[in-house]
């Protein structure tokens, strides 16, 4: 696992690319879909600050709404320094390893407020829950900050940040996965039952002769399975 932490806190670059690549592969994995529940560098919402800065967060988690306008999002930053935590994991030297361990602890101190400062939940355009998530790739990196600071969780819930790893995320990804789904079943219905309706509104006036009576066709029988996005029949509709 070694070459793993030296890779991925090589610079400032390739290691904030790194926790965008292992945030992705999360999101697909959980089942979301880019540019449908989940959008990166906050394409497509033109965010800007209240100073009128334009605001990229990592990702955009669309929750399912009504409507564009009353759809939640919930952000995830994956941009936390692992450079002090790859010395930190590489060297033998006890008291290097003390050193290292306390740039690691300050690098995410600092990472806490500078999310906070940058204060999403005021972004023009954007209805969102009012906390950052901030996203850290390599699980033992949260844990081992975790254990030696536990008042680093006290720092984040002050400053409405929530820290999670790949084993927290995933989990709640999977949830809004699965939200998103029975969401789309909903609507499916929805449309369904709207199609239904014409259809039953056509057939009464095909069934009917120009003086209100009921002609040749009225009793002729009308039906349609209503199915999951499984293909699971969920119900029957049948009129005559």
């Amino acid at each position: 696992s070694t070459p793993l932490y030296s890779s991925a806190a090589s610079d400032v670059y390739k290691r904030q690319a790194w926790g965008e690549i292992v945030l992705r592969a999360l999101l697909e994995k959980s089942g979301l879909k880019e540019g449908v529940n989940f959008f990166e560098q906050g394409k497509g919402f033109n965010l800007k600050n209240e100073e009128g800065r334009p605001l990229k967060p990592d990702v955009l988690i669309k929750m399912p709404g009504d409507g564009e306008d009353q759809s939640e999002v919930v952000i995830v930053d994956s941009k936390v320094s692992l450079v002090a935590y790859s010395r930190y994991v590489n060297t033998k030297s006890s008291e290097e390893k003390e050193k290292h361990l306390q740039q690691h602890l300050l690098s995410i101190r600092n990472h806490i407020t500078n999310l906070s400062e940058k204060r999403y939940e005021t972004a023009e355009g954007l209805l969102t829950v009012d906390y950052v998530m901030l996203f850290m790739g390599i699980e033992s990196a949260l844990i081992t900050a975790m254990d030696e600071d536990p008042s680093l969780q006290d720092l984040a819930i002050e400053k409405n940040v929530v820290l999670v790893s790949q084993s927290m995320l995933l989990p709640a990804l999977r949830s809004v996965a699965y939200l998103w789904r029975r969401h789309s079943q909903i609507e499916n219905i929805k449309t369904i039952i709207e199609e239904v309706d014409k259809m039953y509104a056509k057939a009464i006036e095909l069934g009917a002769k120009d003086d209100g009576e009921p002609g040749p066709r009225a009793g002729t029988f009308y039906g349609a399975y209503v199915y999951d996005l499984d293909g699971n029949k969920l119900c029957f509709f049948n009129f005559t």
